[in-house]
């Protein structure tokens, strides 16, 4: 089982979708989740159902970060919502593992050397996903 950790300024730097730039280093792991649902109702336009299915099926903080992976990609898909919901389906069905398309995000974003610096983050007040 892979366990993802990262702290909110890491993930302001990580997925600017949230738009926690300015108050990463003042928010916690509720703070994060709050931003994503933000994210994900008002940016995405994804329902609440959705977000309530994703919540259920992976938890708050595993759909925290589904709903980043799914504003990072929101360029190359026709539907947020409908991406969101079959993550949320294989989550159920215990075959969906959110590390590997964080990391990708993170190296294409930052670049594979800083990447590999943020992995693993050891301290701090951090948003932790495990699969």
């Amino acid at each position: 089982m892979a366990t993802y950790k990262l702290t909110p300024m890491r993930l302001a730097l990580i997925f600017p979708e949230l738009g926690l730039e300015a108050v990463a280093d003042q928010i916690g792991p509720s703070g994060i989740i709050n931003a994503a649902h933000h994210l994900c109702r008002h940016s995405l336009r994804i329902n609440q159902y959705s977000w309530g299915e994703a919540c259920h099926a992976m938890g708050r903080n595993a759909a925290a970060f589904a709903v980043c992976i799914t504003a990072a990609i929101a360029h190359r898909i026709e539907t947020p919502g409908v991406c969101l919901r079959g993550m949320a389906r294989r989550a159920s069905t215990g075959n969906l593992n959110l590390v590997p398309s964080v990391y990708a995000i993170m190296r294409a974003r930052l670049g594979r050397d800083m990447a590999s610096r943020f992995i693993p983050a050891s301290a701090g007040n951090m948003l932790v996903v495990s699969h």
